[in-house]
């Protein structure tokens, strides 16, 4: 071997001798096998086990106990990696593997003959003892009253982390910035891909992600142990993106981008310009985020959200894009010593989390080097800004993946953020806490707390419908006109399944009080619709609706059922006058203890009606109108625009009537449709307010009232730049001000909202492009922060999935929980439904739903 200083021979050749012996493929080891640590996992609070492997003890009386094992591994698709011969003890390996599945594995493996027992492989734990480094350039360690050069890993309880995770070298993170000493004393042993470059930044950046711990030198990063990788960060917006799409085909699983490229650190900046230019850059960026979505690739990306002394982050870039990647992205904000957001700091609703940015102390380039290589010296110092706050977050998350590398993207977020919201520290004046490490790898590993995750799925049929209850229990309907119409009602864990047929057909299905759902169902002997109420087990009772003297050919159809509070139904019907010449609308009310017709009138309807508190209101022509539970009408209200028309509205509890009023004005450049729309808000007294859409040229998909009296919109934009069009989320306030408004990322087609009774918000996005469709879910808090998501579908999924965009057979929020329907199709004309029950904790009941069902 010849050591070399570039061209140049170090010293003379080096003599080196290699012994390689081989051991026999088919021989078991006679001893067990120490695992590394990075596949140690927290099973509980208390518990640490080796997350990829299960102990089996063979019978004593076996005759061949090696082919036991051997057995059971074949079952497992393991590998024996140790025995104790003496106790006929094996020690089985599942590549692959995670600590919630050691439970389901060992019971597979107790089914092989002469396997006497099952046991996880559990490792020696002390919790609580705040595990800290030997690295001695720290100051004391007190997390009880943070200080020092250490208070930032005090603070966020980076040592009650270190007590169950230190790191992977599996756990590859890339960090995108200028300024790297690769060979850092404290780096060199963690870097797998070097960029050298002049300046500190990334080598500040890097040591705090990652700085090798516990080697008695110098500090220690967040992780002790990662696979570091640093790409250069670019002069341009341009340069930066192909480094985020080298990143994403380099296999990193966190990439830490502490940048902005527009009017970083100028507080003064004009807002108008600062807005439009972040939205360009980000324009750019997020192609290389959507890159790594196409490609199922589970990337999560830790932004800076910029130095601009409190701008919304939401006009930074790349910090921006958390508003369109909310499952792929953390903005991260900077506190001082004092709890509170740094002076400096940018914040907002796309802000998912905080973390210490002032006065940080890391790696920093070495000095004294002789011929820039040797005998140089390790520095370390002090920098602040949001971009020393953010690669704290990018080590936790590797701490989290390290825990559990199975974990998604969305998984480790949600780990970091929902762990930040119950045991991080609350930032003053802020809808966002700082992180706590210890509480995040905690949860991260039995498994992550807050975290949406799959119930149990179910199929559906693709031409039925199926009712959420509110308490939780499920019914699903098969649509058969052949037949009957199938009802099976499960419990919230898919068992004691009750079956009953209606006898006839039809859809419309609504969910009344009490486990109590009703139908409009055609009786095929007489031709005639009736309204049906039924409980899981029988049909409660069965109302022909009238025919109004109408020949049979044309029966009356109900196109709208909405259940009272306290049972009675409330039903608008088309139907045709006496003598068939015309159509005409009937609003029937419905006795719910019997089915008795107590109301049946005429009524005139250019909307569809919303149902509140104490009825229902409509709109027809100028007029809207305030029925009661009993029918009878109890107001009107000037609508107040005749040069505008109705399209889709809600209504809140207190009887407030929230509608997008349009009309079509002449195509233009700018605007190809046409499409001039407005948001109006009525009273029972009148008119409240009314404000353009906050997107030029837009076409609303969906609006649903909060419980504040506000409304969200969501509408498809024309975007000039593109030629295309861009989905936007609208959230007003009950004055009709934009508390917030943000695009979906470009592959979301459609999109619809559901409102919990707490305010938050949960958006269902169908996304597409030319490799699969797949379904999101995001929640929102009141203020607009992304509390949780999950997405389903995708590359690898079998078929396409998509979200139904029908109304009657969306999702539906039940405390807890949120039920998804989803299509997948072959590409044939064979499709098959499936519901997804997803949990997601703290969760209350639709808000859209609650004057109806109590």
């Amino acid at each position: 071997m010849q050591l070399k200083s570039g061209t140049a021979n170090l010293g003379p050749a080096l003599s080196v001798r290699v012994t390689a012996i081989e051991e026999d493929q088919d021989a078991v080891h006679k001893r067990p096998v120490r695992p590394s640590d990075d596949r140690i996992s927290l099973l509980t609070d208390a518990q640490r086990v080796v997350r990829d492997e299960v102990l089996i003890g063979v019978g004593m009386a076996a005759p061949d106990p090696d082919a036991v094992a051997a057995q059971a591994a074949a079952v497992l698709h393991a590998s024996i990696t140790g025995s104790i011969p003496g106790i006929r003890l094996y020690q089985l390996r599942v590549p692959g593997a995670s600590a919630p599945d050691l439970a389901r594995l060992a019971a597979s493996a107790e089914g092989v003959a002469d396997v006497d027992f099952t046991a996880l492989n559990y490792v020696e734990f002390s919790p609580g003892t705040d595990t800290v480094p030997n690295d001695p350039d720290w100051d004391d360690w007190d997390l009880a009253s943070p200080a020092g050069n250490n208070w930032s890993m005090e603070w966020v309880k980076a040592p009650i982390a270190w007590d169950v995770e230190t790191g992977g070298s599996g756990v590859r993170i890339a960090v995108i910035d200028s300024g790297f000493d690769p060979h850092h004393g404290d780096l060199r042993n963690n870097v797998s891909r070097d960029v050298v470059s002049t300046g500190s930044h990334g080598t500040h950046v890097a040591g705090t992600i990652c700085a090798e711990g516990d080697n008695n030198h110098g500090i220690t990063g967040m992780a002790w142990r990662c696979d570091l990788r640093f790409f250069a960060a670019g002069t341009t917006v341009a340069e930066t993106a192909s480094e985020m799409v080298d990143a994403v085909g380099d296999g990193a699983r966190v990439v830490n981008m502490s940048l902005n490229y527009i009017e970083n650190g100028n507080c003064a900046a004009d807002p108008v310009v600062v807005e439009r230019a972040a939205a360009d850059a980000n324009d750019v960026f997020e192609r290389a985020v959507l890159m790594a979505q196409r490609e199922n690739r589970e990337v999560l990306w830790t932004l800076a959200a910029g130095n601009e002394c409190g701008r919304d982050a939401r006009f930074t870039a790349p910090g921006g894009l958390g508003a369109r990647f909310p499952l792929d992205t953390l903005t991260v904000a900077a506190i001082g010593q004092d709890g509170r957001l740094a002076s400096f700091s940018n914040a907002g609703p796309v802000v998912s989390v905080a973390a210490p940015g002032v006065d940080i102390y890391s790696t920093m380039p070495r000095i004294g080097c002789l011929f820039g290589r040797f005998l140089c010296i390790d520095t370390y110092g002090e920098q602040s800004g949001t971009s020393m706050a953010t690669p704290q977050v990018a080590g936790l998350a590797g701490l989290v993946i390290a825990a559990d590398p199975s974990r998604s993207a969305a998984v480790v977020k949600d780990c970091i953020v929902g762990s930040a919201r119950r045991a991080g520290t609350a930032v003053p004046g802020q809808p966002f806490s700082t992180i706590n490490a210890g509480a995040a790898v905690r949860t991260a590993s039995v498994p992550c707390q807050g975290a949406a995750t799959i119930a149990w799925t179910h199929p559906l049929d693709p031409d039925g419908e199926y009712i959420a209850h509110s308490d939780g229990s499920v019914t699903t309907v098969h649509v058969d006109c052949a037949q009957n119409n199938v009802y099976r009602t499960f419990d919230r864990d898919l068992d004691n399944a009750i079956e009953l047929r209606s006898p006839g057909c039809g859809r419309f299905t609504q969910a009344g009080p009490a486990g109590i759902f009703y139908g409009s169902i055609l009786d095929p002997a007489t031709g005639q619709n009736h309204l049906t109420a039924m409980r899981a087990d029988r049909i409660l009772w069965s109302t022909p609706i009238p025919d109004y003297g109408c020949p049979e050919n044309y029966p009356s159809t109900a196109y709208w059922l909405s259940p009272t509070a306290n049972g009675d139904l409330h039903v608008v019907v088309d139907a045709r006058d006496p003598d068939c010449t015309r159509r005409q609308t009937r609003f029937l009310g419905i006795d719910g203890r019997d089915g008795t017709v107590r109301t049946d009138q005429p009524v005139d309807m250019t909307s569809i009606p919303e149902a509140y508190a104490q009825g229902i209101v409509y709109s027809f022509a100028d007029t809207l109108y305030r029925h009661s539970y009993t029918g009878d009408l109890v107001g009107t209200t000037p609508i107040g625009f005749p040069d505008l028309n109705w399209g889709d509205a809600a209504a809140t509890i207190e009887g407030r009537y929230l509608s997008v009023l349009f009309r079509n004005d002449e195509p233009s450049e700018d605007c190809p449709s046409g499409a001039h729309q407005v948001v109006a808000a009525y009273d029972p007294s009148g008119l409240a307010w009314v404000t353009p859409l906050a997107v030029r040229c837009a076409t609303v998909l969906d609006i649903q009232a909060t419980p504040d009296g506000g409304v969200i919109v969501v509408a498809t934009a024309y975007e000039r730049e593109s030629g295309s069009d861009r989905i936007h989320v609208t959230r007003y306030t009950p004055s009709g001000a934009v508390a917030t408004t943000f695009k979906l990322d470009p592959d979301v087609a459609a999109a619809r909202v559901a409102v919990d009774i707490t305010g938050r918000y949960v958006v269902q996005k169908t996304l597409r492009s030319d490799l699969a469709t797949y379904a999101e879910l995001v929640v929102y808090s009141r203020t607009d922060q992304v509390e949780s998501g999950f997405r389903v579908g995708g590359i690898g999924h079998n078929g396409r999935t998509f979200l139904f965009d029908d109304p009657w057979f969306g999702i539906r929020v039940t405390p807890n929980r949120v039920y998804l329907p989803t299509l997948r199709c072959d590409g044939s004309t064979q499709c098959t439904a499936d519901l997804f029950a997803v949990d997601i904790p703290g969760l209350e009941g639709d808000y859209s739903r609650l004057p109806l069902v109590q």
